[in-house]
């Protein structure tokens, strides 16, 4: 199509702007680029920020750390500081309490108890001479001193009747009224037992032993012990299943038995107290009667060398609607009173025996 002489040239047909670069200058650049030793500079710069980075988290998260640490033992200092307050709290409690309690024991009438006169309806042959003045908190104390006190002799002004007498024991009994006006009776039993005072009230704290044996208790448990600082008093809570005498259904009970050792100052000498409580941990249940324990208590007074004498009052009720059975009742009861005496006497020395006790 065209001749050699007219040959097509592209410098010649245009004109090159001076702007436009030669392909020389963009050879070098390309070439650059796709330079393996380009490559690892660039990997370096990348890998050095990332190293960077990397350091700065590091650096933070050590930071954060030592944030953590100081505010958890900052929260530490404080709860230990905090408990250091409660225990020296509870501490200044526990020692107001025991000052308290010396207060009492040395017969100092707290501010919420009025005071009794000191006025047993007795006569010169006192069981128990007690000189003390007593507080409302003490009325259950009061009134069994009373009752054991109380004149038992032929024609006593006080209603007392001998119920029954043998060589082991005698039984009184008088007629009393419940809360609710129903006709009630109070027992008193009086023995000899030809033993020292301690081996007697070591038998009858061993509630373990004595629920073995004795046929009246059917099943029984010590619930709590209390034991006061610087006092004669120790405190247990009690739950008793009863046997009923005759046709009467079984009972149970829960009772707050106190014990004074040495009662009223007074060597050689023990006072039990017993009466119904309530606790939320034994409540009555549907297919057993609670019976009420309105007084139960025995006094005992070594009155020579290994014979104690007992002395025990007792009141209860049984919860029992006919009117009928109350006639039965006023002369079983007396009758259990004396089957206990008769029983005890016959443990003691198989007590004595199994527990290896040495009487001097």
């Amino acid at each position: 199509m065209f001749s050699q002489k007219n040959s097509f040239s592209l410098r010649e047909n245009f004109t090159i702007s001076k702007t436009i670069k030669s392909y020389k200058s963009f050879q070098k650049p390309l070439i650059d680029m796709f330079n393996p030793s380009s490559y690892r500079i660039l990997n370096s710069k990348k890998s050095n920020e990332l190293e960077l980075e990397k350091k700065n988290n590091e650096e933070n998260n050590k930071i954060n750390i030592k944030k953590e640490h100081l505010i958890l033992e900052k929260e530490l200092k404080e709860n230990l500081e905090s408990n250091i307050n409660k225990k020296k709290t509870l501490e200044k409690k526990t020692e107001e309490l025991k000052l308290e309690t010396k207060k009492i024991s040395k017969n100092k009438i707290p501010k919420h108890s009025k005071t009794f006169k000191h006025s047993f309806s007795t006569t010169e042959k006192n069981f128990i001479n007690v000189n003390r003045t007593y507080t409302t908190d003490d009325t259950d104390e009061y009134n069994l001193i009373n009752l054991i006190n109380e004149d038992i002799s032929k024609g006593n002004k006080f209603g007392w009747e001998l119920s029954i007498k043998s060589k082991e024991v005698e039984v009184y009994s008088k007629k009393s009224k419940l809360k609710n006006g129903d006709d009630s009776i109070i027992t008193k039993t009086i023995a000899i037992f030809p033993y020292p005072i301690n081996i007697v009230i070591q038998y009858l704290e061993d509630f373990e032993y004595r629920k073995r044996y004795e046929t009246m208790m059917k099943r029984g448990k010590s619930i709590e012990k209390i034991k006061y600082d610087n006092s004669n008093l120790e405190k247990e809570y009690l739950y008793l299943y009863l046997k009923m005498p005759l046709m009467f259904d079984d009972r149970d009970f829960v009772e707050e038995k106190k014990l004074w050792i040495n009662h009223g100052q007074k060597e050689k000498t023990a006072l039990f107290l017993l009466k119904s409580v309530e606790r939320n941990d034994f409540p009555i249940k549907k297919n057993i009667v609670r019976g009420e324990m309105i007084i139960n208590g025995n006094y005992l007074e070594e009155i020579s060398k290994n014979k104690t004498r007992i002395v025990m009052v007792c009141e209860m009720d049984i919860k029992m609607n006919s009117s009928l059975l109350k006639p039965i009742m006023a002369k079983e009861v007396p009758k259990g009173q004396k089957e206990w005496v008769k029983d005890t006497l016959k443990r003691l020395p198989e007590y004595i025996k199994e527990k290896g006790i040495v009487i001097n």
